[in-house]
């Protein structure tokens, strides 16, 4: 019998991408607009005293447009009992607090007043204390190098993890750039400001990553694998650092991630059941059958930070891949330098000089690669 093919309904395949930004799925026939319907990701940090609240909304596939943020909202976190405390709207969207003092007896919630009129609340939550987060490692294998996290709790009361990180990794174009341009006038780089040889990027977690032990006799997570970096990533051709984040998390948050990684691996297959909606812990305080997608949550985290160096590598993984591009330079007159274009000035040529060095901007500017020219306050000397 021929099996009738399902599909997620657009606006919750669209929620889903908004907080799984790895996942790529196909676009449904249909196209509806989000319109109302937000998503949050709220969390209360009681390791550094601060609150975090983003707010945005789902938009259709079909939209070729940028995630809406929710702007001049009011957002309050409320304890179950005592005073409340209001985020200011730090970034388009993004409501933080810091220096707060959060009790562990007490229970909170986020509560939320749009621009529109519109009020909405979150489940109360507990912040939960992290356990100890005792080592991340990493094996190289013949196609690139797998992390895993090692963490225990010799209470055996968390049960339930959940792990973010953040990796940076230093990188560096073909040609060194000794001069800029203000306008069509060349300019001497200063050294360490303006140069454009070496960067760093950064990016966030996009996988789920949650794990259980209920099942197991101790509550131990051993050899949990976090991250996989293929073998020739620019990631690791100088210096790579990953800082990872351990939660303890209740089993209501622990199935909520559960089912969000179920639903976004099955977001590709034609022939994948309908998963469940993936709801979250948040609602609107007038009108129950509004959807709301995301979850708001809280707790004190363990972090641990790790470098890896090129040469810290297995001889096997002693390898580049080659840019997807051509890196080019060529000469003009040195009287001309606007004929550079959008082109790189590298040099000078000649005493005096006569002629002016180019390079193509992807291999002589690296921030045009995504990365920033300033080195991060954590980085090594």
């Amino acid at each position: 019998m021929r099996r009738t093919m399902k599909r997620l309904p657009t606006i919750l395949i669209s929620a889903l991408v908004l907080m799984m930004a790895c996942v790529e799925p196909y676009s449904p026939n249909e196209s509806k607009s989000a319109g109302g319907f937000l998503v949050i990701d709220g969390f209360l940090n009681g390791t550094d005293s601060t609150a975090s609240v983003a707010l945005t909304h789902a938009i259709a596939l079909s939209e070729n447009i940028p995630i809406p943020p929710e702007e001049g909202a009011t957002v309050t976190v409320e304890p179950i009992s005592g005073s409340s405390f209001t985020l200011s709207e730090t970034a388009k969207g993004v409501y933080t607090a810091n220096n707060l003092v959060y009790d562990e007896t007490k229970a909170y919630r986020v509560h939320i007043e749009t621009k529109g009129g519109l009020s909405y609340s979150s489940d109360y939550i507990t912040l939960k204390r992290s356990p100890s987060l005792d080592s991340i490692v990493w094996h190289g294998t013949n196609t690139g190098l797998q992390f895993y996290v090692n963490g225990h709790d010799s209470f055996n009361q968390t049960t339930y993890y959940r792990y973010l990180f953040t990796e940076t990794w230093e990188y560096r174009v073909t040609y060194v750039s000794d001069w800029r341009k203000n306008g069509d006038t060349p300019i001497f780089r200063d050294p360490i400001k303006d140069q454009v040889y070496t960067c760093w990027r950064s990016t966030d977690s996009q996988d789920v990553l949650t794990y259980s032990t209920k099942k197991l006799s101790e509550d131990i997570v051993s050899m949990f694998p976090i991250r996989f970096i293929p073998k020739g990533s620019r990631m690791v051709s100088r210096l790579y650092s990953m800082i990872l984040q351990q939660r303890a998390i209740s089993q209501d948050e622990y199935e909520y991630w559960e089912l969000i990684k179920k639903t976004t691996e099955n977001l590709g297959g034609l022939f994948d059941p309908l998963p469940a909606q993936v709801l979250g812990n948040v609602h609107n305080d007038n009108d129950p059958n509004e959807q709301v997608f995301g979850y708001f949550t809280g707790g004190y985290i363990k972090e641990q930070r790790i470098f890896l160096r090129e040469a810290d590598l297995p001889e096997n993984l002693h390898y580049v891949d080659p840019y997807d591009f051509v890196c080019e330079t060529r000469v003009i007159p040195y009287d001309q330098p606007q004929q550079s274009g959008i082109d790189v000035l590298l040099s000078t040529i000649g005493i005096p000089p006569t002629l002016w060095l180019v390079g193509t901007q992807n291999c002589s500017d690296c921030t045009t690669l995504g990365g920033d020219n300033v080195k991060p306050s954590f980085w090594p000397q």
